[in-house]
Order: structure tokens, then sequence, then C-alpha cells
């Protein structure tokens, strides 16, 4: 703080100048002292003002004589800081905490009032972590955990009535980073939906087994999952394996697989042995199928010709038929060229597509529930002489 006594043509007296603090102003706390860097080429009117822990308003009065005059000064905070939770705190879903935060000065020290009431509480993410706090007595910074990931919780401070630093645009945040990981376990299920679907004879099928606790997350936890077992209610049909397998760190995948038979249809259950008990899961369908084609009525065709396919385990209860040409399934309106006109375990009959380019040759196959016959049949349409042009007759039609 400059100051100097001028006389009445503002021109300096060069008189003493002394400062003192009035605390009449406020209750912002401050020291002011002679500044002792100041050169003695004249009386001292060059003062070192430095904030106090108390915030507000005050003022410093300045003397000279019978002159004073007076300096108006609102002590603020440099930072809010949050004291706990630390970062990088680790929570179980569930978990209630609190965010305690408070004010400091430029070298960390507490400074106030700070009311956590008038500071401001938010998180990244919401499902991860959230402030809005229902139960008995809320306090302000009161937060609880339930979905599985990282969040960053933020606290903002600008300024309030009780010491006089509201509305001065001295706003301050601070942030610490968390995070949420899976609670005790509490249910399993097939990642599939609990439905491996349809798959092929002699083929395998896995799918993980997913721990949940009671909020969905997934518990992967190998201190808390030590065992798993399942079974299959028709092993002449498909078999079945439960394992633990190592993840990353301390974690571990329970993997059900399921080895087909023969032709047919079981269902897959198991149990997760946890700490908390044994967690079931299933039962889970699986039908094998074994589609195979033996034959194709005729290997040449127009668009629209009736052709039917020949083999065993063609159609399956509540699996779609598909005949596929080079790989692709093809489809149509009813009684139109591409329409499977029927389908039952021994014959497939299809109205063949317009495929494009005649006199070419196409692999004709079979797909029951997704899973593909091995075998396939050559097909070649043949041109219409009646619609194409000339250049496109297969003379050996005629």
């Amino acid at each position: 703080l400059e100051s100097r006594p001028v006389n009445q043509g503002n021109y300096p007296t060069f008189d003493a100048v002394s400062a003192a603090v009035d605390p009449v102003c406020g209750q912002g706390s401050i020291t002011v002292v002679p500044d002792p860097d100041a050169l003695e080429i004249q009386p001292p009117g060059l003062f070192v003002v430095t904030g106090g822990s108390v915030l507000g308003q005050t003022c410093i009065v300045l003397t000279s004589g019978s002159n004073t005059a007076q300096v108006d000064v609102t002590v603020v905070a440099d930072a809010v800081e949050i004291t706990a939770p630390a970062d990088g705190t680790l929570y179980r879903a569930g978990d209630t905490d609190q965010v305690v935060a408070g004010l400091v000065d430029f070298d960390g020290n507490p400074v106030g009032p700070y009311a956590p009431e008038d500071a401001v509480f938010t998180s990244s993410d919401d499902a991860v972590a959230s402030f809005d706090v229902v139960g008995v007595d809320p306090q302000p910074g009161d937060f609880v955990t339930e979905a599985s990931g990282p969040a960053t919780l933020t606290v903002t401070w600008a300024g309030q009535a009780l010491n006089g630093t509201s509305g001065l645009g001295v706003i301050s945040s601070s942030e610490i980073a968390i995070e949420v990981v899976a609670n005790v376990p509490a249910s399993a299920a097939l990642d599939n939906g609990d439905d491996f679907g349809a798959i092929a004879g002699g083929s395998e099928a896995t799918s993980e087994v997913v721990v949940l606790d009671e909020f969905g997350n997934q518990n992967t936890n190998a201190d808390e999952i030590t065992a798993c077992a399942a079974n299959s209610n028709n092993p002449a049909v498909a078999t079945v394996t439960c394992d633990l397998g190592a993840g990353t760190g301390e974690s571990v995948t329970v993997t059900a697989t399921v080895t087909a038979v023969a032709p047919g249809a079981a269902e897959i259950s198991g149990v997760v042995t946890t700490t908390e008990g044994p967690l079931t899961f299933g039962p889970a369908p699986v039908v094998v199928l074994a589609p195979s084609v033996t034959g194709i009525s005729t290997a040449t065709g127009f668009v629209g010709t009736e052709v039917t396919i020949s083999g065993t385990g063609l159609a399956a209860p509540g699996f779609d038929t598909e005949v596929l040409i080079d790989g692709s399934s093809v489809s149509g309106d009813v009684a139109a060229p591409g329409f499977v006109v029927s389908a039952t375990d021994t014959d497939v009959v299809i109205l063949m597509p317009d495929l494009g380019n005649t006199n070419d040759a196409f692999e004709v196959g079979v797909s029951v529930g997704g899973v593909e016959a091995a075998e396939t049949f050559t097909y070649t349409q043949l041109a219409d002489a009646a619609e194409d042009e000339p250049a496109n007759d297969n003379p050996a039609t005629a």
C-alpha cells in the first residue's frame, strides 16, 4: 500500500504516515506493517498488507498529522480444498460418503468462515456417484455410489453473504477422482440371455456367466468367486463344462462351454460358488441342429423355377429355414421368385429368384436356425428366350 500526505496543491509534504486496521469496518482479518524494503529517503509511506485467516470486509486507516484516509479491503480465499476423501479412493457400489472441503490461503492454511451449504457439489457421472442423497438428515457433500466406473467429484465455492465475499466473482473449485467397483455377488446369468439358441452338430458354443451385484454391476473378484459347475439335462444331445479363467489382476471370468453331441434339444443350468453363497444360472435352452443337403431336383432353370432341395434336418420347430445362394439368404413375397414354398425335415421347396447373370453357376445351400449345411449344389440360371436379348439366349435350352 503506497501513500503520501499532500498539501492543498497536491504536493507532497513529506510528513510521516501511519497505517492501522480499523475492526469497525468488518470482520476480515489483515495485518498492515511498514514495508521493510522501502528506502529511508522519506518518512514511511509504503506498507505491506497481508490477509489473515478470517474472510470478509475490513479497512485500513492512514493517518498523517490530523488528516486521515480510509482504504477498504476484502479478504478472500485463495482456493477451496477437498480434505476428504483422498483422490483416487475406491468404493463399492452402494457405499455412502461425504466430500469435506474448506477454504485455504496461499500457504494452504485454513481460512473462513466457510459454510458447506453454500458450496455446490457435482459429479461427472451421477449414475456412478450422486449427491442427490435421500435419507435421514443428509448433509452438504453427502454422496452415494451405485454404478461401477470412474467419476470426478467437484466442489465449487463462489463466496457467501456470511463473510461479505458473495458477488465478488471469486469462484474457486477443486476436484477429486474416485472409482466404484461392484459390490458383493448377488446373482448370476449367462450373457447370452440364458438362451444358447441353435448350434451345429459337433460344434461348441461358449457363454460367459456374468456375476452381478444388487445394482447390476459385474463382479469379477477372484476372492469372492471361488468355483462353478454346470450340467445338461440331456447329455446325449449336448454336454457342458464350467470353468474359472484368470482375468487381469485379481479378477476371474466364469465360462460355460456347451459341446453338441447329436441333434435334439437340451437345457443347460449351473451354479457359481461365491463368498455370499451359491448363485444359480439357467436353465438355458440349446438346440443341436445338423442340416445336411443330399440333392437338388434340377441343376438348371429359369427365374421362378420350382426347385426341391433334399436332405435331412432341413427344418426344426421354432427355427427358420433359409435357402442360401452363394452364401447369402434369399427371400421374396409369397408365391413370388425367392419364396421358400415349404420346408420339412427332408425337403425344402423354393421358387428360384432372379440371380441376375444368366448361364452362370451358383452354389445353393440351406441353413436352419443359422446353422448351415456343409454340402452345397450347383445351380445354373438359364436365359429366358422370350424375355432376354438374343445375345443372352442359351441355345442349349431350345
